[in-house]
């Protein structure tokens, strides 16, 4: 609007629109107040009936003071600060402030402050209030509830663990007290006649622990999951043997399924590396399963290649690749790589061997790459570095000592 038709309004008009506004403030369903910014205190210069009812106070009561007096001993300092802040440089800001009524009893007010100028001067702040009480205590319900819930399933699954504990420890036993009781020249002697055809009943009790150590192995770790007390335990191992050891376990399942599989290890140093061997193992071995599960027809391949070789430590790749069919929302006609989402549906929305896989991975500080082509297949590459293991010469670096304690939280 130009100067002219401002100078040229009438005086009346304006009264009478000023006087609609502040009826439509009185009537508001929010409570809404201004306060002068200049005043040393900031006194409130207008207060609406909403606000008054929210607080318990009168007009007389509140006009000439402050947001001070609704302030009590559990109205925390640091959103005062923050509020003090946003005035001081006249910027708006919305926050939740704990406020006290006349009669003492608290209240969570949603408060927003805003600004006023004209021609960018400051000329006071204006206040929507709003009593949101009940919304916080029903969420602070909400989340009491959850906690709840999660501390007795946390417990349920602890109690589990110390009983899958005492029975795999038995388990443990049964199997080697039967590879001391077969190895016992005696008792060779005694089952030197049993045919290949017709295996020795230590072979079966043998077979049948090791397959019930397998299936309580994975109830521990779906309870270590769910718990948090998954540990790393580094060891000094060799990977060559890790990868031979995998590779015949791949191979007789690759077998079943008439699947070509290709193991590659290109020139793995003969020192041994301070890592979880069994959890590396583990690891290669789900991520090789999963592979296997999604291919019909062609090949699975897994090698081992080494990135580089200092005094401390081992760098290198693991790769897995496959022929299979991967089905991924959203991705089935997109060939894809390294993406995030891609690698969130690959780890956490499937078995429980390939979430526990990912936390491995994470764990040992490995940078997981996914590649995937539809029509082509998988390929997954994992980054790791591994420190050398310095035992056998009675050291210890602060490499080792760092991974050796490393966590694996899966909480």
């Amino acid at each position: 609007m130009s100067e002219r038709n401002i100078n040229n309004l009438n005086p009346e008009r304006i009264q009478m629109r000023n006087k609609h506004f502040k009826t439509v403030l009185e009537n508001a369903d929010v409570g809404f107040t201004i306060f002068d910014i200049h005043q040393s205190r900031a006194p409130f210069i207008f207060v609406n009936d909403a606000f008054l009812q929210m607080t318990g106070y009168t007009r007389c009561e509140v006009m000439g003071q402050n947001y001070a007096m609704f302030y009590g001993p559990e109205t925390h300092s640091k959103t005062l600060a923050r509020i003090d802040k946003a005035l001081g440089e006249k910027n708006p800001i919305t926050i939740d402030v704990l406020y006290y009524r006349k009669n003492g009893s608290k209240f969570w007010n949603e408060c927003h402050l805003y600004p006023v100028f004209d021609n960018s001067t400051l000329m006071a702040f204006v206040g929507l209030h709003k009593d949101i009480d009940r919304v916080v205590k029903a969420h602070d319900s909400f989340k009491s509830v959850i906690n709840d819930q999660e501390a007795k399933i946390a417990a349920t699954y602890e109690f589990f663990e110390k009983i899958l504990k005492d029975v795999q420890d038995q388990v443990d036993d049964m199997v080697s007290a039967t590879l001391a009781f077969e190895d016992n020249e005696a008792i060779k002697k005694t089952t030197k006649k049993t045919s290949k055809n017709n295996p020795s009943l230590f072979s079966n009790i043998l077979n049948k622990g090791k397959k019930l150590q397998s299936i309580l192995n994975d109830l521990m770790d779906l309870s270590y999951m769910s718990t948090g007390h998954i540990y790393l335990k580094p060891k000094p191992c060799y990977l060559q043997n890790i990868i031979d050891d995998v590779g015949a376990d791949i191979n007789k399942r690759a077998e079943t399924k008439n699947i070509a599989f290709i193991l590659k290890a290109n020139a793995l140093p003969s020192r041994a590396v301070l890592t979880d061997g069994h959890r590396f193992s583990q690891m290669l071995k789900n991520l090789a399963y999963n592979a296997l599960e999604s291919t019909k027809e062609g090949h699975v391949y897994l090698s081992i290649a080494c990135k580089d070789i200092s005094h401390c430590t081992l760098s290198f790749c693991v790769t897995i690749a496959d022929t299979g069919q991967h089905k991924y929302e959203l991705y089935q006609d997109t060939d894809l790589k390294n993406c995030q989402c891609l690698k969130n549906q690959l780890f956490d929305q499937q078995t429980l061997g390939l979430k526990l896989s990912k936390q491995i991975i994470d764990a040992m500080n490995g940078e997981i790459n996914v590649d995937i082509k539809p029509t082509q297949g998988r390929i997954l590459s994992i980054d790791f570095t591994f420190p050398f293991a310095s035992e056998f010469t009675g050291k210890k670096n602060s490499q080792q000592d760092t991974y050796g304690k490393k966590i694996l939280q899966l909480r």
